[in-house]
């Protein structure tokens, strides 16, 4: 599977997963101490706790990916990439708000948010994707400046 990324591609990959294994390792020892001296649970079931730690990771990993050019392969096009996500974010964002499903019953999250969370994690991706492309046509542009 890795065959597909160039090894600039590779380290990105293999270095924003370290951080976001430390960022998980992290939340869960939060998590592990709100429960533990505070007797609190902001999701039912416990599970769907563990679950959004894990998608608070996931998240940061892949949109570092894509800001440094290491989510799509060379040959994948971006930009139909990036529209694609965006259209399905917002699909996962309309029907994960239902009032016949509620994301938060009794001030804890219910595992109706994770369509919701889905959503925005491909808008995100899709967010990311557009502001590398902005921010390398910035760059481009003062560097032809300052050659003049």
């Amino acid at each position: 599977m890795m065959n597909q990324y160039d090894e600039y591609q590779k380290h990105m990959r293999y270095k924003y997963d370290s951080y976001a294994f430390m960022l998980l390792l992290l939340l869960v020892f939060a998590n592990f101490t709100l429960t533990s001296f505070n007797d609190f649970q902001w999701a039912d079931p416990v599970g769907l706790e563990y679950l959004m730690l894990c998608f608070v990771a996931v998240t940061y990993s892949v949109l570092m990916y894509v800001y440094h050019g290491a989510y799509f392969s060379k040959r994948q096009n971006g930009k139909l990439y990036a529209g694609l996500f965006f259209v399905i974010g917002l699909v996962n964002l309309y029907t994960g708000f239902s009032p016949y499903s509620p994301n938060i019953v009794d001030g804890k999250l219910t595992f109706n948010i994770v369509m919701p969370f889905a959503g925005a994690l491909f808008m995100l991706i899709s967010l990311a994707y557009m502001l590398r492309l902005f921010v390398d046509k910035r760059r481009e542009l003062k560097e032809e400046s300052e050659e003049d």
